[in-house]
């Protein structure tokens, strides 16, 4: 016994085919998802593989010590050492005395002190007044003096390069200096 399929479910069915042939060949914006594109590239997260590496667990040491003695995954079957490296610690940054040049002074009755050149420029600085927290409390011949919580640095003056280009001013040992003869 067969059984005749009704004209209206074919109908159906041909109409069904029809939209999706529609759908699937038609041109325009709809059409843009038959095409694979990339996706986006993302920077790497380092965090996530220090969250991946296998540790072994604490409760199967104790059940059976012989899975950590011999790890099934390690082709020597012995355990990695695991070394945990310390991150170097930045050095301190140095201190703004450390970093100031002098280049002057001024020392009369009422007005001492010296004229530095930090990062930010070049500018005056009386006894008493500050660099950063370092307070200047004496100039001398050495240089100047700061001072801070009890610590003491002294800023030297700058020596000058000899310029090779230019005669000595003072004759080497052991030789006469030139005379002119009259």
């Amino acid at each position: 016994m067969t059984r005749a399929i009704p004209r209206w479910l074919l109908a159906l069915v041909a109409l069904a085919a029809l939209l999706l042939a529609l759908l699937w060949l038609a041109p325009g914006p709809s059409a843009a998802w038959r095409h694979w594109q990339a996706p986006p590239a993302q920077a790497p997260r380092l965090d996530d593989v220090q969250a991946a590496l296998l540790r072994p667990n604490p409760g199967a040491a104790t059940a059976d010590p012989v899975v950590l003695e011999r790890p099934l995954f390690s082709p020597s079957r012995r355990p990695q050492s695991v070394a945990v490296a310390a991150a170097p610690e930045a050095p301190p940054p140095p201190d703004i005395v450390e970093q100031v040049k002098l280049q002057g002074v001024l020392a009369g009755r009422t007005l001492n002190g010296v004229l530095i050149e930090e990062a930010e420029g070049t500018r005056f600085v009386r006894i008493g007044q500050t660099v950063g927290d370092w307070m200047l409390t004496r100039v001398d011949a050495a240089g100047a003096r700061f001072e801070r919580q009890g610590q003491q640095r002294t800023v030297s003056w700058p020596t000058p390069a000899a310029d090779p280009s230019q005669p000595s001013q003072h004759p080497a040992q052991g030789q006469r200096p030139n005379r002119a003869r009259p």
